[in-house]
C-alpha cells in the first residue's frame, strides 16, 4: 500500500502542522518510535484519523521527530494535500513536501476478486442522476454494481429541476470518493447553474478520475445546443457500450490493481507444473 510521508524533522512542543486535504483521507500525525511500528503493522499512538474537514491543525505534543502520513487505500492517486509546518515561537512558517512511501500489505497484497477489493477498500459509491433516468438506467446501473458487490447510494442523488449540482457533486465525493453522473438529454436540458456545470466540467476534466461520465439517450447536438462546455468528453457512440461495459469500466477504475489476464494464466501454470 502506497502513502505519502510528510517528514517533519526535530520539533518542538507546540509547534504546529496543517493538513489542508482535496478529499477526505487518513492523516496520522506520529514520531519516530510510532512510525516505526506503523511501518511493521504494529500497534501505535497517532494523532488524527479519517479527516472529512480541512484545514485540519494539529499543535504536536512532546519535542521529537515527527512525520505525517496521507494515505487513501486503493485510492492513493486521488489524494490531493497540503501540509504546512508552523512553528510556535513564530518562526517562518514552511511547506513540506511529500515522499511517496510503499508499506506491505498485513495480508494478501491484491484482493483475488472485486467484492474482496470493495470489503478491504471499503469502496462505495454515488450515482447522480435526473430523476426522469431513475427506472431506465439509475436503478438497473446501480443494480448490476451492487451484483458485483459495490455498494451504491443513488435515492439521495437523484436531481430535480431547481437542485444545486455542484453542491450534490462535492458532497457526494466528499462522502464517497467516487461517483457516477448519468448524462442524458433530459439532465442536459435542465437550465442547472454555471457553478455546477463548471463543477462537473472540472471533475470531468481531472486527472484524479472522481467522477465516471455515463452517456446515455443523448446525442452531440443535444449537447452541442445545451451544455457545449462538456460536449469534448463524449465518447463517439455515446450510451452505445450498454450496462456491463460501464460495469466493467467502473470496476477498473476503484480497483486499478488487480490480477491481469496474463497473471492469471501464469499462476494457473505454475500450479499446474
Amino acid at each position: 500500500m502506497q502513502y505519502l510521508l510528510y517528514d517533519l524533522g526535530t520539533c518542538n512542543t507546540g509547534d504546529n502542522v496543517e493538513v489542508t486535504l482535496g478529499y477526505a483521507a487518513n492523516v496520522l500525525i506520529l514520531n519516530e518510535e510510532n512510525y516505526a511500528l506503523y511501518k511493521e503493522h504494529k500497534p501505535r499512538r497517532f494523532t488524527g484519523g479519517y479527516i472529512e474537514r480541512s484545514p485540519y491543525k494539529v499543535a504536536l505534543p512532546d519535542t521529537g521527530h515527527w512525520f505525517v502520513i496521507i494515505d487513501s487505500g486503493s485510492l492513493f492517486s486521488k489524494i490531493r494535500a497540503l501540509v504546512r509546518f508552523i512553528p510556535a515561537n513564530g518562526g517562518e512558517t514552511k511547506s513540506v513536501e511529500p515522499e511517496i512511501c510503499g508499506r506491505a500489505s498485513s495480508g494478501n497484497v491484491v484482493p483475488e476478486n472485486f467484492a474482496e477489493a470493495v470489503k478491504r477498500y471499503k469502496l462505495r459509491a454515488f450515482l447522480l442522476h435526473y430523476y426522469k433516468d431513475r427506472d431506465n438506467m439509475a436503478l438497473p446501473l446501480a443494480e448490476a454494481l451492487e451484483a458485483e458487490g459495490l455498494p451504491v447510494f443513488y435515492d439521495d442523488f437523484m436531481l430535480e429541476p431547481g437542485d444545486d449540482l455542484g453542491d450534490r457533486i462535492r458532497n457526494g465525493i466528499a462522502k464517497y470518493k467516487f461517483g457516477i453522473v448519468i448524462i442524458s438529454r433530459a439532465f442536459v436540458r435542465i437550465g442547472w447553474q454555471a457553478s455546477g456545470i463548471r463543477c462537473l466540467y472540472d471533475e470531468l476534466s481531472s486527472e484524479y478520475k472522481d467522477v465516471y461520465p455515463v452517456w446515455h439517450n443523448i446525442t452531440r447536438t443535444d449537447m452541442a445546443n445545451f451544455l457545449p462546455i462538456l460536449e469534448g468528453f463524449m465518447p463517439n457512440k455515446p450510451g452505445a457500450e450498454g450496462i456491463p461495459a460501464i460495469v466493467s469500466d467502473v470496476i477498473g477504475l476503484l480497483w486499478p490493481n488487480r490480477p491481469s489476464v496474463s497473471d492469471t494464466a501464469t499462476d494457473a501454470a505454475a500450479t499446474v507444473r
